[in-house]
């Protein structure tokens, strides 16, 4: 194993001597300086573990030595050393950093202790940051690999509203071809009436193609990959548009949709996409929990927080319930109360996830039966004007 390095700095050669002895003999590699300029040019020059140094120098003294020494590297281990009685010597030595404080003349093995306990201060530090190092590396991997989950809960969510908005093509469609052709045949007659006809008919094209857009546009959106964009949101109008979008394609269908917002509901600050999925996920989790009941209603609510400065969105359903013992597992990747093919486990764990992330969290309150409600609490930003 390799030794460690000390750099004994003293103006007293005798001292400095007496001090080198000491260490070679616990199994240090000892240099030697003689003032406290020579101690800071060495540092360029090797890598030193431990330094035991003499509070009272000319020039550069101890402790500013420490100071300058520490801006270099600040997890080297000092041991100050000097022949001064004076308790404001002490004082200094601990506000510089130093581990270890020792009256000349020393033993070998007051020493050994001082640089042992200053040692081991210094591995400390070097195992914290290698941990915090490790821990920061980890939080990326994680945060890389929560990514990939959720691009991969949006396909899912695609996969769902696949069939609904071909269905919801189709009958735009239809519409453009069918008035395509007469326009066609008005066309071909080119007289008064016909050509009032085609143009009717024309004109009747075009909203139906916008629709047709609207559509495509919404899917193309709904499959890109998230994309960290944070800014100021009006959380009643991206719920609205959430709501709207839903409905539109008929993910909530059959639902009576109950929807309040108080006024002066302050704004948030955050991930747009990653919040609208939060919340598409928990529409489409209370529409599918009550796809086999003949009444069904869902409520969203959106208010300021009463008890702190924060915006609160319920979600709630009459639907089939979650059971007790499931409850505490909901937000567990991979955990999933569906039947096989309606989901993958992850929506909820992502949601529980990037609410963390803005700083809020996510609550549940579900009766067997008797429907769920979901509540994200985000932090307030600014109220509206």
């Amino acid at each position: 194993m390799e030794l460690a390095s000390a750099l004994v700095v003293d103006d007293k050669i005798l001292d400095r001597q007496s001090t080198e002895e000491m260490l070679n003999s616990a199994g240090y590699q000892v240099c030697a300086a003689n003032s406290g300029e020579e101690a800071l040019s060495l540092l360029g020059q090797h890598t030193i573990d431990l330094i035991i140094t003499e509070f009272e120098m000319s020039g550069i003294d101890g402790i500013e030595m420490i100071h300058r020494i520490k801006e270099h590297d600040p997890h080297v281990a000092c041991v100050v050393m000097t022949a001064c009685q004076d308790q404001q010597a002490v004082i200094e030595t601990m506000h510089s950093g130093a581990v270890a404080f020792l009256h000349k003349p020393c033993t070998s093995a007051d020493l050994e202790q001082a640089a042992f306990r200053a040692m081991q201060v210094r591995n400390n530090q070097q195992h914290l940051l290698q941990l915090e190092e490790e821990l920061n590396a980890a939080q990326r991997e994680r945060d890389r690999f929560e990514s990939h989950i959720a691009d991969t809960e949006k396909l899912s969510s695609l996969g769902q509203l696949a069939p609904r908005i071909a269905h919801e093509i189709k009958s735009p469609l239809q519409v453009i071809w069918g008035h395509t052709e007469l326009a066609m045949h008005w066309v071909h007659q080119l007289e008064g009436e016909c050509a009032e006809r085609a143009l009717e008919s024309l004109e009747k094209i075009l909203p139906a193609a916008g629709q047709v857009q609207a559509l495509v546009q919404q899917m193309f959106e709904l499959g890109k990959p998230l994309k960290s964009s944070i800014e100021e949101i009006d959380l009643e109008r991206a719920v609205d548009s959430i709501l709207d979008e839903l409905v539109y394609l008929g993910a909530l269908k059959h639902c009576q949709v109950e929807r309040q917002c108080e006024d002066e509901l302050p704004t948030i600050i955050g991930d747009r996409p990653q919040l609208d999925q939060v919340f598409r996920n928990l529409l489409l989790n209370a529409g599918q929990a009550m796809e086999q009941l003949p009444e069904r209603r869902l409520g969203v609510r959106l208010a300021p927080r009463a008890t702190e400065d924060a915006v609160e969105v319920h979600i709630s359903d009459s639907g089939c319930g979650i059971l007790p013992d499931d409850l505490s597992h909901i937000f567990q990747p991979f955990y999933t109360t569906k039947p096989t093919g309606k989901g993958t486990g992850l929506g909820l764990a992502i949601a529980h996830s990037v609410i963390e992330r803005h700083g809020g969290r996510i609550e549940v309150q579900s009766q067997p039966k008797k429907g769920t409600i979901f509540t994200v609490i985000l932090p307030a930003y600014s109220r509206k004007a």
